[in-house]
């Protein structure tokens, strides 16, 4: 049972570990030095712990790679004894091993909390953890949502509305058992479409702007009267196609405090919409693009007496002392390696415009200096 410990009680999310069996030094070091440091009550994975789509996890040896992998990732919180949960990302799916057959191998390990609150809704895995107070009443309750993977089309899912509807009757069942709406905070793999109400359209040119496809197509910065000081926005929010404007459910009796989230390894901010926090958590794995030393964890704090006042902040590598990288070359690749398909698309388009200029260049200079001979 998760409870308050003199009137406190810490968070851990580890986003975007999206790692194979030979799991990163780095990674490892990471993690297992932010849990020292923070020492916190209960851990999140917010998905995308592993790297489904690894050559790696492609072959007749594939299921056994994906559970070593897995055992890898959670036994620096399972050696300490934190008790933990997660969410499924888009890349956590194989067809070697189901997200159904993992949420079983993930409920073998000691203090794994996860379950499955209904089969029968979209998704797995969706579940709601209490923390008990001091009195024995359940004072805030985390609610883990499995937003679900990508289109075959392209683009992302979203919540379905059985999940929302899921999230609505278990909110309404606490509050009936103690007499009173319990505050809560949801963790989820892929942000809300809401998140761009955090930005602000800019112009192409404009220093620090990012660019952004599909239905926000255009250029985009992070509205600093909104957000954070110390937030960072270095990727497009990669949000579902379809707007299921989430916030209204979350928003409905006011007992949704925040929504967090993972998914875009290059982003860590939060701020307030519709009364509710929006925060991104940046990725901490170093076998996959990230934000080179500000990779690190997201912590949040809650005071039994006062929950909706919590403190979050961000743990990274530059914080945490001791910190040295094995791997500093692989990791300065990932660093500049391109986000998303449609950068790399872009980063293709150019490269053959100054291969194509170049050739020109020396096709022209060379006749220069043929005439010039004669």
């Amino acid at each position: 049972m998760l409870s308050f410990k003199d009137g406190k009680f810490k968070i851990m999310q580890i986003a975007d570990v999206q790692d194979t069996d030979r799991l990163s030094p780095d990674t490892l070091q990471l993690i297992e030095k932010a849990l020292d440091a923070e020492k916190p009550d209960f851990v999140v994975f917010s998905g995308d712990q592993v790297k489904g789509y690894a050559v790696d996890f492609r072959f007749s040896s594939a299921r056994k790679k994906l559970e070593n992998a897995i055992e890898k990732i959670v036994s620096p919180v399972v050696k300490r004894g934190i008790p933990f949960t997660f969410v499924f990302g888009n890349h956590d799916e194989n067809p070697a091993f189901k997200k159904e057959e993992q949420l079983e191998f993930y409920k073998c390990f000691e203090g794994c909390l996860a379950y499955d609150g209904d089969i029968n809704i979209k998704g797995v895995g969706n579940h709601c953890l209490s923390v008990k107070g001091k009195d024995g009443k359940d004072k805030l309750l985390i609610y883990l949502l499995d937003s679900n993977g990508s289109l075959s089309l392209g683009g992302y899912d979203c919540l379905g509305a059985d999940q929302l509807e899921w999230y609505k009757n278990t909110r309404d069942k606490y509050e009936k058992e103690n007499g009173e709406c319990v505050k809560g905070i949801v963790f989820q793999h892929i942000p809300p479409v809401e998140v761009f109400s955090l930005l602000k359209p800019v112009k192409k040119n404009e220093k620090g702007a990012v660019e952004s496809y599909r239905n926000f197509k255009g250029f985009y910065k992070l509205d600093l009267s909104r957000v954070n000081k110390d937030g960072f926005m270095k990727e497009s929010p990669a949000v579902p196609d379809k707007d299921i404007h989430e916030l209204d459910y979350f928003a409905e009796k006011g007992d949704i405090i925040g929504v967090y989230f993972g998914h875009d390894h290059n982003n860590s901010f939060h701020g307030k919409v519709k009364g509710i926090d929006l925060g991104y958590t940046q990725g901490c794995g170093f076998n996959v693009y990230g934000p080179g030393l500000d990779r690190g964890v997201r912590i949040f704090v809650f005071d039994e007496n006062d929950i909706e006042k919590y403190e979050t902040y961000t743990v990274t590598c530059r914080d945490l002392n001791g910190f040295k990288p094995e791997t500093p070359v692989k990791d300065f690749l990932y660093t500049v390696s391109p986000p998303s398909i449609y950068d790399v698309r872009k980063a293709a388009i150019k490269t053959l415009e100054y291969a194509a200029l170049g050739t020109a260049v020396f096709i022209v200079s060379k006749e220069i200096i043929k005439r010039a001979k004669k």
